[in-house]
């Protein structure tokens, strides 16, 4: 019996792991430019777009803050406010950080208008806690 319980519990193991990689897309600088085209366009957004939108923000959120993380770890006050200035000239950084922005202020008046679904609204607020680590983050940078 423990054979077929080890086994069972692998299958389900690679399960939830599948699950979990599609459920989440990683950074991708051509839906990202799509997407603020259609904003900046006035377009209609489907679920499929603010879902989209919501899988972005995380991941940039989770690429602002290991990067903004780095920064807390140098000791020296000088040399952290050199590295935030070098961070804050990153092409990349401030890339990503504008379609955050963006994508914020098109979520937060979606979510005004009534035009989440629930599982938009639900991975919509889920991330707070991103925002609230990266908030925490910056703070005095």
């Amino acid at each position: 019996m423990k054979p077929l319980k080890a086994f069972a519990s692998i299958c389900l193991m690679a399960v939830m792991l599948a699950f979990c990689a599609c459920s989440s897309e990683s950074y991708n600088y051509d839906t990202c430019l799509e997407l603020s085209e259609k904003i900046e366009r006035g377009e209609n957004l489907s679920q499929k777009d603010y879902a989209s939108m919501i899988s972005q923000s995380k991941a940039i959120l989770e690429y602002l803050i290991d990067k903004t993380g780095k920064l807390s770890e140098i000791s020296d006050t000088d040399e952290q406010e050199s590295a935030a200035r070098v961070l804050q000239a990153d092409p990349e950084f401030m890339d990503r950080f504008g379609y955050l922005f963006t994508f914020s202020s098109s979520l937060y008046r979606a979510e005004l208008a009534g035009n989440l679904d629930k599982s938009n609204l639900r991975d919509y607020h889920a991330l707070n806690e991103y925002n609230d680590r990266f908030a925490a983050m910056t703070d005095g940078l």
